[in-house]
């Protein structure tokens, strides 16, 4: 709460048109040493000041967080396998936030949970819209993908543009459930190209939605198809 006063002064501050050295002294939640360090400034260094405090108390704040999420029981008394194979239970239905709240909590669960391959692995398997692709959503799959290791994961696709198609070719044989719906020429040869590139593992393949028309994809070779349990 101290830090945080200090942030709201030097805001203060900075969006002060005029402040003369009276002003600076009085003014209310400044720490003494910021008034002491303000009284020799110019005018024209004061906003860059300023921000620069800001940024310094906020990294204490930061560091003050770590610090006291580390000392909380669940972090000292569980070991770190049995975090991760909490943390490999935990299933999400929709990934719509840029961040992943579980490695939200304190620098140590994000560690953690940076390393639990099966929390990556079931965020895979949570329903994504593929039909445009976006540098973003590629980035997070590239880190799922990633971070998910060697383990299988089933996928639920809407639509599937060629950027995204590239990404999965190389995990092709991780794939062990593919449900996805096709509304596009392309989207239809893009399935193609996944079917044929060798799913050793899929067992499950589910068209949900296939509003092509007047499209015959190439039959693959037989014995690259996968052989399905379930159509």
């Amino acid at each position: 709460n101290e830090y945080q006063t200090y942030i709201s002064a030097l805001r203060s501050v900075r969006k002060s048109a005029r402040l003369t050295s009276l002003d600076l002294e009085r003014h209310p939640g400044l720490a003494t040493e910021d008034v002491q360090e303000g009284l020799r400034l110019d005018a024209s260094e004061v906003i860059k000041w300023c921000k620069s405090r800001v940024r310094e108390y906020k990294s204490r704040i930061r560091g003050l967080r770590s610090i006291h999420n580390s000392a909380a029981p669940i972090n000292y008394t569980l070991p770190a396998e049995l975090l991760m194979e909490a943390f490999g239970h935990v299933h999400y239905t929709s990934l719509n936030n840029k961040r992943v709240p579980i490695l939200q909590v304190c620098r140590a669960w994000y560690t953690i949970g940076s390393r639990t391959a099966q929390l990556w692995a079931n965020m895979l398997a949570v329903h994504k819209d593929l039909q445009t692709p976006s540098p973003r959503l590629l980035t997070r799959l590239k880190i799922m993908l990633h971070r998910s290791g060697t383990l299988a994961f089933p996928l639920s696709l809407h639509g599937l543009a060629d950027a995204f198609l590239e990404l999965f070719i190389p995990h092709r044989h991780r794939i062990t459930s593919l449900t996805i719906s096709v509304q596009k020429r392309n989207e239809a040869k893009a399935l193609g190209r996944l079917l044929e590139s060798g799913m050793t593992q899929l067992r499950e393949l589910l068209i949900a939605e296939l509003t092509v028309t007047k499209f015959c994809p190439d039959v693959p070779p037989s014995s690259r198809l996968p052989c399905l349990a379930i159509l």
